[in-house]
């Protein structure tokens, strides 16, 4: 059994991400262009706010493991996304680098 929050953070199915639209505007109308996931830490808990997520991620100097963990939590969610949705994933510049 995990003993650290950031274990807990780390575990299989304990975050959750939610999609916002991205608009396209344009002289024919509006429609969806993209879809932003947007991850959210375990409901109920102090870190379930994104802010205090990935604050807490950076001072554990953590960025690349949660940001994987992110990454993988919004394509299994995205799988309910109309096959043809564009999907706008986040991540820290440290896990890029890397």
């Amino acid at each position: 059994m995990s003993d650290t929050l950031l274990d807990r953070i780390l575990e299989p199915g304990r975050l959750s991400a939610v999609f916002q639209p991205i608009l396209q505007i344009g002289a024919l109308g509006t429609s969806v262009h993209a879809f932003e996931c947007l991850t959210r830490g375990p409901a109920g808990t102090n870190i379930e706010s994104p802010d205090v997520l990935f604050e807490y991620a950076r001072r554990k100097h953590a960025e690349p493991s949660v940001d994987h963990v992110c990454v993988e939590t919004g394509l299994r969610a995205a799988r309910l996304l109309p096959a043809t949705a564009r999907l706008s994933l986040n991540v820290h510049a440290s896990t890029l680098s890397r």
